[in-house]
């Protein structure tokens, strides 16, 4: 009996095997996950999940440490959590979950942003001393590889580095400006994504202009000499520009330097120069020029702003040249000049300016045989150091004689025959001192009696002194003066 109970048990036992062994033989394992593809943004997320149906124990493994899978393992259904960190590239990147449950695999695809490019500096404008400046860096923020670019014909800034990827600093040193002018430039700092445009900064870099100096006025000097092709000067007038102004051996001529070594004195005479040219804006360096004479040396063009602000100028001759425009009333501004020789240069017009009258120092003026037109302004008459006025050979003057010529305490000499003036001679002539020896009033068209008083002058006679037979009497046709 107990045998049999035994073989009983042990039939049972070989039955529920065998049951076990059919069911494990027939079960096919299930696994499905969803979504099979999460995007994040740059900022990175915790709340995005996938979930897990299987029917069999599972294990999920995360291809990047940016990104965690909670939980890692089950057995059957599940959602999964999954925490991303946040992408501080602006690089997009992607990565797998791998879900395996028996022989199958599953592979869910995450996707994140990458930051939006960025590129800031600390400061939008740089500026250097002309001399002896010192470097000035420049903090580049940014998430990006960079370059800096200067623009290829700048020769005096230069960056160190040229090109960095993410934040950095960059040191900029200039070279001395010994010129008189500013330099300037716009420096731009591009950054560059493979998956995104360029980006670009600008920089704006500035350094002065050098301070005045015997350097500055030698530059001034060769960019005359140049402007007017020195190598073509007469031969034995040109400079070597590889010697001093001053050189013992080889002085530059026409040229005078004080105890400083500054030009005070500038004088190219007598057909030094053949071709024409045109006075540099570089004339204005020389501000402590107190002579500048250019006669008879081909210049053209207008007279240079420049030259109204050369404020110790006491000479200014340019006699016998092509200049055009005009004398600017700017002419002021040249309060030690006592002499203005602008005549021969037959192109040159306008009008004489009546600001010339606040000039207490101006002594002499000759702008005989140009087209400058308009009446003779009665301020003229306010220089009281004025000893010659030379209007000779003018048709566009007209208008009558300002009468305030006539009480000119210094003047010597008189010459404003050959123009188109009218009306007669003003009385006050009459009171010309002593000292007039010239007055010259023919071929214009003054008409009228001569005043008695101009006539009882000293100066007055037919042969000598006024010669007021030849110089004065004789007008234009139809016109006459009468005694």
């Amino acid at each position: 009996m107990n045998r049999m109970n035994t073989l009983f048990k042990a039939a049972a036992a070989l039955s529920a095997c065998l049951v076990i062994f059919s069911c494990n033989k027939d079960k096919v394992t299930e696994l499905i996950v969803s979504p099979l593809q999460v995007n994040v943004e740059a900022a990175g997320a915790t709340d995005k999940t996938v979930s897990v149906t299987c029917n069999d124990a599972w294990t999920a493994t995360s291809g990047a440490d940016w990104l965690t899978v909670s939980p890692a393992s089950g057995n059957g259904n599940a959602t999964l959590t999954l925490s991303i960190s946040a992408n501080t590239s602006i690089e997009a990147r992607e990565t797998e979950i791998t879900l395996k449950a028996a022989d199958l695999t599953r592979t869910v695809k995450v996707g994140q942003l990458g930051q939006a490019p960025a590129l800031t500096l600390d400061k939008t404008a740089i500026n250097f001393i002309a001399l002896g400046s010192t470097p000035v860096e420049v903090a580049i923020t940014s998430n990006t590889a960079w370059s800096v670019v200067i623009p290829a014909n700048t020769t005096w800034l230069s960056a160190n580095p040229t090109s960095g990827t993410g934040s950095g600093t960059v040191t900029f040193t200039a070279t001395d400006n010994i010129y008189r002018k500013t330099n300037d430039v716009t420096v731009t700092i591009t950054g560059v994504s493979q998956l995104s445009s360029s980006l670009e900064v600008n920089l704006s870099a500035t350094q002065e202009m050098a301070p005045l100096s015997r350097q500055t006025d030698s530059l001034a000097l060769v960019a005359i000499y140049n402007a007017s092709t020195g190598a073509n000067w007469k031969s034995d007038r040109v400079w070597d520009l590889t010697k001093a102004m001053d050189d013992a051996n080889n002085k530059w001529y026409g040229v005078t330097l004080n105890s400083e070594g500054r030009v005070t004195i500038l004088k190219l005479l007598g057909n030094t120069i053949t071709a024409e040219w045109e006075l540099p804006t570089d004339i204005a360096d020389l501000t402590e020029l107190t002579e500048l004479r250019i006669n008879s040396c081909s210049l053209k063009g207008t007279i240079p702003e420049g030259v109204y602000g050369l404020t110790k100028l006491q000479k200014l001759y340019f006699q016998t040249n092509n200049l055009s425009g005009s004398i600017s009333s700017k002419i002021s501004q040249l309060t030690e000049l006592s002499e203005l020789y602008v005549n021969g240069n037959t192109s040159l017009g306008g009008s004489i300016p009546a600001s010339i009258g606040s000039l207490t120092k101006f002594a002499k003026l000759n702008i005989s045989n140009t087209a400058v037109s308009g009446s003779i302004p009665s301020e003229l008459g306010n220089c009281s150091a004025l000893t010659d006025i030379n209007i000779t050979d003018n048709a566009g003057i007209t208008g009558e004689i300002p009468s305030s010529l006539g009480y000119l305490p210094a003047v010597k000499n008189i010459y404003l025959q050959n123009c188109n003036l009218t009306g007669n001679i003003p009385a006050s002539f009459g009171n010309l001192p002593s000292t007039c020896t010239t007055l010259m009033l023919k071929g214009n068209k003054l008409s009228g009696v001569v005043p008695a008083v101009v006539q009882a002058h000293a100066k007055w006679q037919a042969t000598t002194a006024w010669k007021y037979n030849t110089n004065i009497l004789p007008q234009q046709s139809g016109y006459e003066l009468t005694l």
